[in-house]
């Protein structure tokens, strides 16, 4: 059945809000209506969230043979910062294969040229001697200018490449129309194969540091749950509309006041009133009107309650105002799935299975799930 609800208000001194919220989340009987808010608070969880959520997924793809330890046991703090220090490696590990991309791709421009450093381009030019080299079809090479000096490194069927210099000052625009200067790379391709040698000998031990950590994985969820939780509270916190009374002196300060509204079972009311009035918060509590978003509380009978978990896998679950169908929907819901699975073997197995489960449960002394009284 839908268990009966309360609409409650209540109204806290302003600088005791945060008290009062967790006071409210220890008795744990009060829905709080959410309202839109935001603040510095708020903006820092979520993206503590989001790099919990990213260190998680970065760890389950690293997690590997390395990480058969069993999971250590971790602060929400410690956590966040695994969290970051695993985000920095993978940081790390990108940048090491976009560094590897680039020294492909710079050396594979190179690679006609041969063996090119630009210190050795530079110190000529220091010393007056200042050379260019081109790539420019073979058939151009009479074109080059009188004064226009070159020597050939090497030519494939059409194009010539070349180094030149001018006796006079060297110009990109006299040069054939067909001719290309080279653009000297940031460091020699001796320096690229070098540091591409490193970075290749790097990525192999940033993942084998992220497949030590991903038996943390875990320490990461539930730090996250920590923080979806921080989340709510400073969510609801920073909602509540304050009531302001004027005047900038100490007493008017002392005195604003803060509301929120909620939802409470009709039966654990009284328990909010008692803490509301242990508490000094001002309370009104009255029945929901019909256009309240009223949350739905079910509380049935250990027998019907049974299918509640294949109705919180489908979603299922009747609005405040609606009727129950939990009952109606265990009893058809064993017919029909009688009716099309109908094979006594499989029915065995299945039986088996839930009657395993449930004892191997009852040995550990461990809480018996619902589902499983379902699926027997």
């Amino acid at each position: 059945m839908i268990v009966p609800m309360k609409k409650v208000a209540l109204v806290v001194l302003d600088r005791e809000r945060e008290t009062a919220l967790r006071s409210l989340r220890k008795l744990g009987v009060l829905h709080v209506e959410r309202r839109d808010a935001a603040s510095p608070g708020i903006t820092e969880l979520h993206g503590r969230i989001a790099r919990l959520d990213q260190a998680h997924a970065i760890l389950l793809e690293h997690k590997g043979s390395r990480s058969k330890a069993g999971p250590a046991i971790l602060s929400d703090d410690e956590a966040l910062t695994l969290a970051d220090r695993v985000l920095a490696l993978k940081m790390e590990l990108e940048e090491a294969k976009e560094a590897i991309r680039r020294c492909d791709a710079e050396l594979e421009r190179l690679e006609p040229w041969g063996s090119v450093d630009p210190a050795d381009f530079a110190w000529l030019s220091e010393r007056g001697i200042a050379l260019h080299p081109c790539e420019l079809p073979i058939a151009e090479l009479a074109l080059l200018g009188d004064d226009m000096q070159y020597l050939e490194l090497g030519r494939d069927r059409r194009n010539a490449r070349c180094v030149l210099w001018s006796d006079g000052e060297f110009s990109a625009e006299r040069l054939p129309s067909g001719a290309h200067e080279l653009m000297l790379p940031d460091q020699s391709t001796a320096a690229m194969r070098e540091g591409r040698a490193e970075e290749l000998r790097r990525i192999p031990e940033i993942e084998g540091l992220l497949a030590a950590e991903a038996r943390h994985a875990p320490a990461l969820v539930q730090a996250r749950k920590a923080a979806e939780k921080d989340l709510e509270f400073e969510t609801v916190r920073a909602g509540m509309p304050a009531i302001s009374f004027g005047g900038g002196s100490e007493i008017a300060k002392n005195a604003e006041l803060a509301w929120l509204s909620g939802f409470v079972p009709a039966s654990e009311e009284e328990s909010l009133s008692a803490e509301a009035k242990k508490c000094g918060w001002g309370y009104l509590a009255r029945d929901p009107d019909d256009d309240d978003l009223v949350p739905t509380k079910l509380k049935n009978n250990p027998v019907v309650n049974i299918i509640s978990p294949l109705l919180k896998f489908l979603g299922v679950l009747p609005g405040y105002h609606e009727i129950d169908i939990s009952l109606w929907f265990l009893l058809f819901f064993g017919i029909f799935f009688a009716m099309i699975f109908g094979d006594g073997g499989y029915g065995a197995i299945i039986l088996a299975a839930s009657l395993f489960s449930i004892f191997s449960k009852l040995r550990k002394g461990e809480r018996i799930p619902t589902a499983y009284f379902m699926f027997l």
